[in-house]
């Protein structure tokens, strides 16, 4: 399997767009994994993934292809430097995919409605193949 991440960085807004394509063939058990910096929170709702970053909230908003996925969250380590590690929370997304897969989500400061992700996916050259 390769995969290959599209990223796009909106101009008007902080926003990020992102396709990721896993190339290959036959069912596959993926994963993403998105480690949270220490004390960050995160509520999975729905399709949708409510970070609380000290005062501010950012948002994972799935567009397509997240269908099969699903979202967990789970503790884990980040390390900021060679030896030391902080305890963290890890937002895990995982499910079994036929390959090739498209996945493409959002990054976004604020949360949108199904229409205006597809919209802001679109504007951002993302389209969904699958």
């Amino acid at each position: 399997m390769r995969v290959v991440r599209e990223l796009v960085l909106a101009t008007g807004e902080p926003l990020v767009a992102v396709a990721d394509t896993l190339e290959g063939h036959g069912r596959h058990l993926v994963e993403w994994r998105f480690p949270l910096p220490p004390g960050g929170r995160a509520e999975v709702t729905g399709r949708d993934v409510r970070f609380a970053l000290g005062d501010a909230a950012r948002w994972l908003l799935p567009v397509d292809g997240d269908q099969a996925v699903s979202w967990t969250l789970e503790p884990g380590w980040v390390s900021p430097s060679y030896g030391v590690r902080h305890e963290t929370l890890v937002l895990t997304g995982r499910g079994e995919l036929q390959l090739p897969h498209r996945m493409i989500y959002l990054f976004s400061t604020h949360h949108r409605t199904e229409a205006a992700r597809a919209a802001d996916a679109g504007a951002a050259g993302l389209h969904p193949v699958n």
